[in-house]
């Protein structure tokens, strides 16, 4: 909404986001670097 010149407060968006079912961005996941092998063993 800042695009189009508004000032809205986040609880504004927050509200308009989820009465519309869209979640925002996901911070600090982490990513998946290694596929771990079904088969191998650690011995």
């Amino acid at each position: 909404m800042m695009r189009k010149g508004f000032t809205v407060a986040r609880c504004t968006v927050a509200r308009l986001m989820a009465g519309q079912g869209l979640s925002g961005v996901a911070h600090g996941q982490g990513r998946v670097t290694t596929i771990p092998d079904e088969v191998r063993t650690n011995h």
